[in-house]
């Protein structure tokens, strides 16, 4: 025991563990998580994706890594998703107007598909 003429405070002075508390933490280390995500390189959360499922497809994990692996490949797997779209949404198209001039247009898929 420390004994400096200080009184040593309760672990409730220290530890907010109310439930109120505890959402705000959780939130934002969830946000905290995203923001990480999404600074992640496609290539780099492709490569973590092909990781998890070569050491599922391997067998010998315990069910609790089992459904680690399996909660990070599906966060993973729709980060990935999410920026497939937004590169989808950005590519554009040069279209030659009826008047000769070029212009830039947005991508449709469903023109080429």
């Amino acid at each position: 025991m420390i004994d400096n003429g200080d009184t040593i405070p309760e672990q409730g002075d220290i530890f907010d563990v109310s439930p109120q508390n505890i959402g705000k933490i959780s939130s934002k280390k969830n946000s905290v998580k995203k923001k990480k995500n999404s600074e992640e390189s496609f290539e780099t959360l492709l490569n973590r994706l092909e990781v998890i499922v070569g050491k599922m497809e391997s067998g010998g994990l315990s069910l609790d890594e089992s459904m680690s692996l399996y909660e990070e490949g599906i966060k993973k797997a729709d980060t990935l998703t999410a920026k497939l779209a937004d590169a989808r949404n950005k590519v554009m198209k040069l279209v030659e107007n009826k008047d000769g001039d070029m212009s830039l247009d947005v991508f449709d898929e469903d023109e080429y598909s």
